[in-house]
């Protein structure tokens, strides 16, 4: 028995959803998911995400890309039957349901749903890594800093360097102390 075409088609090939392909139960989850959650827009698998931000960052070239590879993406490698029945005039005969000839390559799940779903948590995840993060290199900063410093101390301890200014007498210059004096302030 041939299988019916889902519309009426002049394409020179066998048409195809654009892949990735999903499950329709996915597509379903989304929209039982909108309906409940009072969502206007739910974006579900990684090629939907790619054309909204593309048709909003570059609208122009995002357009030119699809007429260019859209045309042949929707097509298979296998020759179309010209004289196959549709269902464009009435409908075809028989039950095909929502699944078909795709099925063993269509995805269960949508991570772009599932994120979207659960928004709060993972930003609240990311904020929570984010802050950890600065919190760890600032600690390390620190650490790092006073362990310099006490190296620097305890070197200037072993070669008898004083880290203090001298006592001016009145009318002289201020001198610093430095590795010109030894730890008693004599000069060397």
């Amino acid at each position: 028995m041939r299988r019916p075409a889902e519309v009426k088609s002049r394409l020179a090939r066998k048409a195809q959803p654009v892949p990735p392909l999903y499950q329709p139960e996915v597509a379903a989850d989304a929209i039982v998911w909108a309906a409940r959650h009072a969502h206007r827009e739910v974006w579900v698998g990684a090629p939907v995400v790619k054309a909204i931000l593309a048709d909003r960052t570059m609208p122009g070239r995002a357009a030119r890309w699809l007429a260019q590879k859209g045309y042949e993406g929707q097509q298979t490698n296998e020759p179309e039957e010209p004289e196959r029945p549709d269902n464009l005039w009435k409908p075809v005969p028989g039950n095909y349901g929502a699944h078909g000839r795709f099925d063993a390559v269509a995805r269960q799940s949508s991570f772009q749903f599932w994120l979207g779903q659960h928004k709060e948590a993972v930003f609240g995840a990311i904020a929570l890594a984010a802050a950890a993060a600065a919190w760890h290199r600032r600690a390390s900063a620190q650490s790092r800093a006073s362990r310099t410093s006490e190296l620097r101390t305890s070197e200037r301890m072993m070669h008898g360097i004083r880290t203090t200014t001298t006592p001016m007498k009145p009318g002289a210059a201020e001198q610093p102390a430095d590795a010109a004096h030894n730890s008693v302030g004599e000069p060397l």
